[in-house]
């Protein structure tokens, strides 16, 4: 298999972006030349784990492959990119220093039109506003072959006499165009993915990806990352899930301004309360009667299940919109985090906040640990421990990068991060020092969570993938079957991990 992945790759390097049918059918090409036939028929999910797995090997050399769906054609890529920071260091040094000058006042002529599209006429007067100093003029010859050169890589795509945006520069030049055109190039307002033609507001700027209209929160098997069920019923992006801690309801909010409760047995929908704005956070408190909400009306609610038809309570105060709320200190308190620095703790007794945390950076995510009394949270650079009761800091680590999510082993001896980076992070809850650091996405990392019983952490990154790692590697475990009891490792001292897609 390893010789068919480097054909693969060796492929999608050649010719820059493939389309993924083709590629699916060079697959099974190979492996009927090398008769592997169980291989021959991969589904996109398969196809998917089979690119992160030849990411797994060329990550160290800044490259990767990703698989991206281009939203004029609708047709999907495998796209090979160049990762390096620097520029220079992307582009072919086959061009002269005109041509990549040429290839660069492209993209600002495409990131500055409405639609991000030229005539093919106009390619040609493209060159003519290069410096009249710059050595070696292009020819207009040359600029027909280069541009026929850039289609077929996937850095452009022909479309009604035009030229765009292809698939390999949404994900190369993806950084580089939101940096440099701020103004025209945005994000997804519900992904934080780049977005260019899509869905436009008629009343503002935001934009949005046609497939993040819609949603729908997934249900897996926690040991084996089996799929379970899908919650079906919300119009709009998944912002945040929870379950209760008996597994037999779930809640969800979403960017069509509704939290939901589920069944999560059968999957029928219990509840739905409506919000003004995308809900960001939903939590059950201890005995499955109320949940807490947090929305960009930087609102913090409180529904009563047993009576969802109510008021709920409200806690008004933050100056930003909410990252996550959680119940609290015997379910009596409410603790929030919001874009405004600041993490609050609500009396719900008076409906008061009665304390307040303000940080340098705002904070990403809130986590109290299996018994109750430890705080995580993560903001910047840096992890904070807090003691619950009291809200005195315990302690605070500092991570290689900034942090989106934290969570604390139930045992408190270790604690896991991931950030911006694409890493994951080990440390020594009791010391604070960094055990080990592994690549295994290939995106930040949003979401990271230890099971109830300390087993795994899961890890979910913006490449659309959700990781389960083992927290002690060799033993048996769901997927994970120990073959040699005798090299069973303590996770602190493991230089590994194993990961289950």
């Amino acid at each position: 298999m390893d010789m068919i992945k480097k054909q693969l790759l060796q492929a999608c390097i050649n010719h820059g972006s493939i389309k993924l049918e083709i590629f699916q059918r060079m697959l099974g090409d190979l492996c009927k030349a090398y008769e592997i036939s169980e291989e021959s028929s991969a589904n996109v999910e398969e196809l998917t784990i089979l690119v992160n797995e030849i990411n797994e090997k060329i990550y160290q050399y800044d490259q990767m492959l990703a698989i991206v769906k281009h939203p004029l054609n609708n047709e999907e890529y495998v796209v090979f990119a160049m990762l390096k920071s620097n520029l220079a260091c992307k582009f072919q040094p086959q061009y002269t220093d005109n041509e990549r000058k040429y290839f660069y006042k492209l993209l600002e002529t495409l990131a500055n039109s409405e639609d991000f599209g030229i005539e093919w006429n106009d390619i040609y007067s493209v060159a003519n506003t290069l410096p009249t100093n710059a050595q070696h003029p292009i020819s207009k010859q040359r600029i027909q072959d280069l541009e026929d050169e850039w289609t077929s890589q996937g850095y452009f795509i022909a479309k009604d006499r035009k030229i765009f945006f292809g698939p390999r520069t949404i994900v190369e030049y993806g950084n580089y165009l939101k940096n440099h055109f701020p103004e025209f190039i945005k994000d997804c307002l519900l992904c934080s993915k780049i977005v260019f033609w899509d869905i436009k507001c008629s009343e503002c700027e935001v934009k949005l990806h046609r497939e993040c209209i819609h949603g729908s929160p997934m249900l897996r098997q926690g040991d084996t990352g089996d799929w379970v069920g899908t919650f079906e019923g919300h119009k709009g992006a998944v912002w945040g899930v929870a379950l209760n801690k008996n597994a037999t309801l779930a809640a969800s909010g979403a960017a069509d301004f509704t939290g939901k409760v589920w069944n999560a047995v059968t999957g029928a929908e219990i509840h739905s309360f409506q919000h003004k704005h995308i809900v960001k956070s939903v939590a059950f408190d201890t005995n499955s009667e109320n949940i807490v909400t947090g929305s960009n009306e930087k609102l913090v609610r409180v529904f009563n299940l047993e009576q969802p038809q109510a008021e709920p309570e409200m806690y008004t105060g933050h100056g930003g919109n909410i990252k996550q709320a959680l119940f609290c200190r015997d379910d009596k308190c409410i603790m929030s985090a919001a874009e405004d620095k600041t993490v609050r703790l609500w009396d719900r007794l008076t409906g008061n906040e009665i304390q307040r945390l303000t940080f340098p950076n705002n904070p990403n995510s809130l986590e109290i640990s299996a018994d109750s009394h430890i705080l995580t949270v993560s903001h910047g650079s840096s992890i904070s421990f807090w003691e619950v009761d009291t809200l005195k800091k315990l302690k605070e680590v500092k991570v290689p990068t900034n942090v989106s999510s934290a969570s604390l082993h139930p045992d408190k001896h270790v604690f896991v991060c991931g950030g911006e980076d694409f890493k994951m992070y080990k440390f020594d809850y009791i010391t604070g020092n960094e055990i080990e650091s592994f690549k295994g996405h290939f995106g930040p990392v949003h979401s990271v969570k230890f099971s109830p019983d300390g087993e795994l952490y899961a890890s979910g990154s913006e490449d659309g993938t959700l990781r389960l790692w083992q927290t002690t590697v060799g033993k048996t475990y769901g997927l994970w079957k120990c073959t040699e009891p005798g090299e069973l490792n303590n996770s602190l001292n493991s230089p590994r991990e194993v990961h289950a897609n």
